[in-house]
């Protein structure tokens, strides 16, 4: 699969959210910048190289789910 393509299908609200471990760098900035210009909250945790990508609404709900 595409993180971008998923980022894209968040942004256009075909899924709710998503998130990720192990993207490559190219991979989270292509990602985080469609779904951040839709309005969407996304965020990298480098410690365990976490990416998530959901409305602010579910942001943080989601996150303590994958956390």
């Amino acid at each position: 699969g595409s993180a971008a393509l998923d980022a894209c299908w968040v942004a256009a609200g075909r899924l709710d959210a998503f998130f990720e471990v192990g993207l490559a760098p190219w991979d989270w900035a292509a990602s985080s910048l469609i779904a951040s210009e839709a309005g969407c909250r996304t965020e990298r945790f480098d410690d365990d190289g976490l990416h998530v990508a959901a409305p602010p609404h579910l942001f943080d709900g989601l996150l303590a789910l994958v956390r």
